[in-house]
């Protein structure tokens, strides 16, 4: 067997054993697990969503936060909003969706998704999208980055403006970072909880953090998803 291989087949017969222990002892622990136990009793299906969050949602969050992290400290008006609702509750402002630091969470998933597309579909009957005939059998990918560039959902798409999602509910057709439907992301509410926490409770003890460099930037490919450049520093004053 190519050593490669070996070594793969090992550390997942280790990450399995893991995921096992979580199931078993999650009615003791609860958490994350115990809720997806509820929801999907099948053990196949929830080794399943377990091994997702295990290994597609680290990468994915820090890319959401960086983003997040730049556009509160490069745009003055930005920041002073997010300070100003820290300093009034801290509390509110980390675990209510309604707050302007959630609003900046979304904002900054909606300018930059880390995944610039969603699961393909096959289309089972005939159908018509803005005009255009999409015959049956056709395989269709949604794109995440297009969707949420539409002037019509998004005036002044290219403005990173937190206000919208503080003015407006959009909907899993409008705003779709984790993608949508059945195939949506499983850690969706997890990720913008923790963007959320994490962002706060950096604002709260490094309330004078400034960008090193104010230049424009820019995601970069890097395999299926785009990520922010490695050069995004922030200096502790």
């Amino acid at each position: 067997m190519i050593p490669a291989w070996a070594d793969f087949i090992e550390q997942r017969k280790k990450t399995m054993s893991l995921i096992d222990q979580a199931i078993a002892n999650s009615p003791q622990t609860g958490g994350i697990t115990a809720k997806l136990l509820e929801s999907s009793p099948d053990p196949a299906v929830l080794k399943d969503n377990l091994l997702t969050l295990f290994f597609a949602g680290y990468e994915t969050t820090a890319a959401g936060l960086t983003w997040a992290f730049y556009w509160s400290h490069s745009l003055p008006e930005v920041k002073r909003k997010i300070l100003e609702e820290l300093n009034h509750d801290a509390d509110a402002a980390m675990n209510s969706q309604s707050s302007y630091l959630s609003a900046v969470c979304r904002e900054a998933l909606r300018y930059f998704p880390v995944n610039v597309t969603a699961t393909p579909r096959t289309v089972r009957s005939a159908i018509e999208i803005d005009g255009y005939e999409v015959p049956a059998g056709a395989r269709i990918i949604p794109n995440i980055y297009l969707a949420h560039r539409c002037e019509k959902t998004y005036p002044q798409p290219e403005q990173f403006q937190p206000e919208r999602f503080l003015n407006h509910k959009f909907s899993p057709y409008e705003f779709l970072p984790f993608g949508g439907g059945s195939r949506s992301c499983i850690g969706a509410a997890m990720v913008l909880t923790e963007m959320q926490q994490v962002i706060g409770t950096w604002f709260q003890r490094y309330p004078n953090a400034q960008l090193t460099d104010l230049n424009p930037r820019k995601p970069y490919r890097y395999g299926v998803t785009f990520l922010p450049p490695r050069d995004i520093v922030l200096k502790l004053s």
